[in-house]
């Protein structure tokens, strides 16, 4: 089944490798010989991929599984070695789990499994394959941060949430609570929902729901259970009837600039000392939306003299005149989010709130509620850290300025911070992953260096995408080759250090394009390296007198030279127009000039006039077989992700950012930053 070390170097490089190894090697019966095997092969796959995100106690179910299955068989699939096998093994590899279990009495119940495990490792293929594959244990993905245990968990009884709001895209921003609720959620072996905060109808959208799940699939993340807050909107709305007959809430008719003023300088609201009777004929005008009652807010009455402003008699209730989009118009006043989150949390399980401490002067008053709103149980409330990103927006109402002003394409513009927007630029998740896990659950809050991100993606990347040519239209300059040949189509592999990505097929011929920044770089009978093909000796530079640019150049072939003597080694392409196609380079700079707005300032003086930046080029024709979304290398260059569909021309190809503070050509457009103003300074070249 082809070399063994071939095939683990690819799945621990990632699925991106395995599908090129795969396809440049369908021959060898990776997926079994029947074509019933291939389904089998990739549901044991799946399953193998589970492993690694399983926990202590259900790791016993695992090995109970596979065991059952090797009890009349010797592989997993078919009569012979196929992925499944290869991917079982690497998975129990990497697990310490199953190696407490080897180094144990444990094995003894599992005998098949173990069976299979010494056949497995007594054949010199897999031996001699075990030092490819990753030392880590069932965290290892975590990267170096900590993390605390949950006070007050039990495992299989932790109910963690990741409560969005359906008004807008998910951001690297909800990321960290998103990937740290299933965290916990997998690490006690609980329950994680996601629950839809639907509290505000004049802000949400259906498409902004199935956006967030897309969003969670792309992410790995899988919500054991889906919900939404308006799901209990009549018991929230009974809770607060109880609350005003208890004389823990009152209607107020102030109007909101009123009562903003009376918290700020810790006065009561005249309203705070109604009656029962009265606070509930006003709250019964409300729900009717009456004139008068639309303007009414219900309060609820807690501390107006507290140092917390948050405890200072919150509004709970509102009317809205919207329909809602599930409850249509069943209900005309709406909780706040800050009331209806405690109760709907009580009532569906929760035993832990992971919250960022942006919340965390609110504590006190999550806390009020749950005591004194009628029926509610406790729960723990754990705090983390919110992470902010160097010249990055995360406010919605900004980013949504954005989009309204035509400034970007859309949510998914690779100049956003949305999860969409930056999986579009190529960002991957397990880099993501990484980037968040490296922070821990601290709750210190930090503004990270956005080029941390990047550089963390480029070591999930490098390795494991095709590498491509293309040479810059303008200035181009014509390589001429004196040696007389026909053209030559050669297959070279698609990464030089990483046969598993398969080969491509290039062409050379007696004249090819290079870029004018290396032709002028050259001097005279120098001796240069094509890459990809050998080395020549230059033999004539002919320039234009005026502007002094090259135009043209002469050079014989030296295919006997040492590549490893000469200085420059150029990236080239055919003048073959039948194997070119034509591509636009789309570099980004960041949306605002400064790396953090100053505070008090006007935001918008700060938003960069321009931040796109478009380079048109000559590129390998094998791009143009590449799906979109397909990511690879432009050698020399940098790494892009093709986003255009098949036929479509010319092809965009959206650079990925790999961590370096200068982009490749935006750097040469781009003016320097003084982030003390906050300006944008032309630099003329």
């Amino acid at each position: 089944m082809g070399t063994l070390r071939e095939i683990v170097t690819a799945i621990v490089s990632g699925p991106e490798a395995l599908a090129a190894f795969a396809k440049a090697n369908s021959k060898l019966g990776l997926y079994g010989n029947e074509r019933a095997s291939t389904a089998q092969v990739n549901d044991w796959i799946a399953f193998a991929e589970k492993i690694e995100s399983t926990t202590v106690e259900k790791f016993p179910d695992v090995v109970v599984d596979l065991n059952a299955h090797l009890k009349l068989r010797t592989h997993f699939v078919g009569h012979s070695f196929t992925l499944a096998d290869v991917y079982i093994w690497v998975a129990l590899s990497k697990s310490s789990m199953w190696k407490d279990i080897l180094s144990s009495n444990k094995y003894i119940r599992y005998k098949f499994l173990v069976r299979w495990w010494n056949y497995v490792n007594a054949l010199n293929e897999f031996n001699s394959a075990k030092d490819l594959i990753p030392k880590s244990n069932q965290d290892s993905h975590l990267g170096g941060g900590t993390f605390e245990d949950l006070k007050n968990a039990e495992m299989g009884k932790v109910v963690c949430r990741f409560p969005p709001e359906p008004s807008g895209y998910l951001h690297i921003g909800h990321a960290k609570a998103a990937f740290l609720n299933d965290y916990y959620a997998r690490k006690y072996d609980g329950t994680l929902i996601l629950r839809f905060d639907d509290t505000n109808p004049v802000k949400e959208k259906e498409e902004f729901e199935d956006a967030i799940m897309e969003d969670l699939a792309t992410m790995g993340i899988k919500p054991h259970k889906t919900s939404h807050t308006s799901d209990f909107f009549g018991v929230i709305q009974e809770k607060a009837e109880q609350m005003i007959k208890l004389g823990l809430a009152f209607m107020d008719d102030s109007d909101a600039e009123t009562i903003s003023k009376m918290r700020e300088d810790l006065v009561p609201s005249p309203a705070r000392n109604n009656s029962v009777e009265k606070n509930m004929s006003m709250w019964e005008e409300m729900k009717q939306g009456t004139p008068a009652g639309q303007k009414f807010v219900l309060r609820a009455k807690i501390d107006y003299l507290s140092k917390n402003g948050t405890m200072r008699d919150p509004a709970i209730y509102r009317f809205v005149d919207c329909q809602h989009l599930r409850t249509k118009d069943q209900f005309r006043v709406y909780p706040l989010y800050h009331f209806a989150c405690p109760i709907v949390d009580s009532l569906e399980g929760v035993t832990h709130a992971l919250r960022s401490n942006e919340y965390h002067d609110s504590e006190e008053q999550y806390y009020w509620f749950l005591q004194n709103v009628p029926g509610l149980r406790p729960l723990t409330i754990k705090d983390f850290s919110r992470v902010n990103f160097t010249y990055t927006l995360l406010s919605k109402r900004k980013l949504q300025q954005f989009v309204d002003n035509n400034l970007v394409t859309g949510w998914d513009d690779p100049r956003f911070p949305t999860v969409r927007g930056i999986t579009r630029r190529g960002l991957k998740m397990p880099a993501l992953k990484e980037f968040i896990f490296d922070l821990g659950d601290s709750t210190k809050t930090v503004c990270m260096e956005i080029s941390t991100l990047w550089a963390i993606n480029k070591k999930h990347i490098d390795k494991v995408i095709p590498r491509y040519s293309s040479v810059r239209k303008q200035n181009s300059v014509v390589l001429h080759i004196e040696d007389k040949f026909d053209p030559q189509t050669v297959e070279v592999p698609r990464h030089r250090q990483n046969p598993n990505l398969g080969t491509k097929l290039i062409t050379r011929c007696r004249t090819i394009y290079i870029d004018q920044e290396d032709a002028s770089s050259l001097v005279d009978n120098e001796e240069f390296t094509l890459m990809d093909w050998g080395n020549v000796i230059l033999t004539k530079i002919v320039k234009n007198p005026i502007n002094n640019q090259v135009e043209a150049l002469h050079a014989k072939l030296n295919l006997d030279g040492d590549f490893k003597a000469t200085t420059h080694k150029l990236t080239w392409l055919p003048t073959l127009p039948e194997k070119l196609v034509d591509v636009v380079l789309l570099e980004y700079d960041t949306l605002i000039t400064v790396k953090s707005i100053p505070k008090d300032a006007n935001w918008e003086d700060y938003i960069n006039p321009k931040t796109e930046f478009a380079t048109y080029a000559y590129g390998d024709i094998n791009i143009d077989k590449l799906n979109k979304g397909e990511q690879f290398q432009l050698e020399r260059v940098g790494y892009f992700v093709k986003d255009s569909a098949p036929g479509e021309h010319p092809i965009r190809l959206i650079q990925t950012p790999d961590g370096h503070v200068k982009n490749v050509f935006l750097a040469k457009n781009v003016t320097e930053r003084t982030d003390k103003e906050g300006k944008m300074k032309q630099k003329k070249k």
